[in-house]
């Protein structure tokens, strides 16, 4: 049988004719500024590979008494904690051991990387392994004194060490947006090869990058970041010069409780690193870890290199983010580089973060199990340190209805399905279970006002313990304002302190 030539019959059909059946409301345009369409064909974009290596590190960390722990687990680099308190011979039996298991040694030196490095030459001594074989990173920040760096450069010596970390996580956490983050990048990176000898500079520099749960923006934000820091190397007249990143699942949407949505944000982040080019993945703890071994031996994600080239949707959005972020880049080099913009960009920073904030407050970015769907059939643990962590108000709400030790319910009365739709959200986020039947000690009645202010908007009216006619002298609440805004006054209101 021949095969059927389909072009044959059916002609191709211009982009035009497919436009002009799609509603304006499939674009969408994220926080990094940009927009982007529903679809992407093959000429949007021409196909370029970012990097030529398949397969990634797993990074696991511990102290240098559980690196037993840690290989058992799959760990094929170790980053050892507290480095700075190891002296030379516990520092030459961890070398001797890592050796024999050719892991490399990621040393979290607390400020003192050349206290260290000084050290982890002496145990290698003591060990015989030569320094040519150690392999690891023992690293100054990026935004250290140019002083600090050479002299940590110097004292690498022969060793294989990275450095250098240009560590992109407290921007991430402070709100930074994925063109603002490959800014800060670009510009540390430039700021550490004016320093010195720029071969060596780039020859021990690496990326630490935050990966968050938007995992095709993130993929394309790896990729992107690949494709800019060689333009810079070769504007340096480096263009052969490797890039090495390390990928941290970004701890912006972690929660205290749910873990099995978390353990999907987490797959997600671990799917972005992985496919997105990380040399190394760093998730934190048990769990997690096992995640990217997961991908590697079970999805096979190890086995291909760049495969998230030439998906055009893939490709559009890395030129995007990679236009935007060197545009953003230049306004930093004219102002004099890093130094002299960083208060710049922090207010822009903010601003992003603001916007992040509001667009989960009012449930236009969806958090599942947070602004939407959460599980009131979970107890959220007593206040943990929070590092930047968006659930972080929600789940305050609910520990102050936890903490009444007794089930607090509403009763919602008829209403406009949008504006019905939203309170019980609300009431949700807050702990508070919405009954829309009579039931008998209700703490809360939920009326709705028939006048409508706009389409998308009503106003809603709180009644406390009391016939739905007895309404109380209490401000309007309107719908799809802020939810977190809105609990609280519920709880204020029903003197949950």
């Amino acid at each position: 049988m021949e095969p059927l030539a389909l072009r044959k019959y059916f002609a191709p059909i211009p982009d035009a004719d497919w436009e002009r059946l799609m509603p304006d409301s499939l674009e969408w345009q994220p926080l990094e500024g940009f927009t982007l369409q529903p679809y992407y064909r093959r000429a949007d974009r021409s196909y370029r590979r970012a990097f030529k290596r398949a397969g990634w590190h797993l990074r696991l960390n511990g102290r240098a008494t559980q690196i037993e722990e840690l290989l058992a687990r799959g760990a094929t680099a170790i980053g050892i904690e507290k480095a700075a308190e190891l002296d030379v011979a516990q520092l030459s039996a961890l070398l001797r051991r890592l050796r024999y298991a050719r892991i490399p040694a990621c040393f979290e030196c607390g400020g003192k990387a050349q206290e260290v490095m000084k050290r982890i030459h002496s145990a290698a001594l003591v060990a015989g392994i030569p320094p040519s074989e150690l392999r690891g990173a023992a690293a100054l920040e990026a935004t250290e004194s140019p002083e600090h760096q050479a002299a940590l450069l110097q004292a690498a010596g022969t060793t294989q060490y990275r450095t250098i970390r240009v560590d992109l996580m407290p921007w991430h956490q402070a709100g930074a947006t994925c063109v603002q983050e490959l800014a800060v990048a670009l510009s540390l990176l430039v700021r550490c090869l004016r320093m010195s000898d720029t071969d060596a500079v780039a020859r021990r520099l690496y990326f630490s990058v935050p990966v968050g749960t938007r995992y095709l923006m993130h993929i394309a934000r790896l990729r992107a970041m690949r494709h800019l820091t060689a333009q810079v190397y070769e504007a340096f007249g480096l263009p052969e010069m490797s890039v090495c990143v390390e990928g941290v699942p970004s701890p912006r949407h972690k929660t205290a409780c749910d873990l099995d949505t978390h353990l999907v944000r987490i797959t997600l982040q671990c799917v972005a690193a992985a496919v997105g080019g990380c040399d190394i993945i760093t998730p934190e703890g048990l769990v997690a870890g096992k995640i990217p071994l997961i991908l590697q031996h079970e999805a096979r994600l190890a086995r291909t290199a760049d495969p998230a080239a030439g998906a055009w949707y893939i490709e559009a959005l890395s030129a995007k983010l990679a236009r935007s972020a060197w545009a953003l880049f230049q306004q930093m080099e004219a102002m004099g580089g890093y130094d002299q913009a960083e208060a710049w960009l922090r207010q822009k920073v903010a601003r992003s973060a603001q916007q992040r904030t509001d667009q989960v407050h009012t449930g236009q970015q969806p958090f599942i199990g947070v602004n939407c769907y959460p599980d009131l059939s979970r107890t959220i643990p007593a206040q943990t340190k929070h590092d930047g962590q968006l659930a972080e108000p929600f789940e305050n709400l609910r520990r102050r209805v936890q903490q009444q030790k007794r089930t607090i319910q509403a009763r919602l009365l008829d209403g406009p399905p949008h504006a019905h739709a939203w309170m019980k959200r609300v009431l949700k986020c807050a702990g508070i279970i919405p009954h829309e039947h009579a039931r008998d000690g209700c703490d809360l009645w939920v009326a709705f006002s028939e006048e409508q202010a706009a389409d998308v908007i009503a106003p809603v009216v709180l009644v406390l313990e009391a016939p739905p006619e007895v309404f109380l002298n209490w401000p309007v609440l309107m719908v799809g304002g802020d939810m977190v805004a809105a609990a609280e006054r519920i709880l204020d209101l029903i003197n949950c302190q």
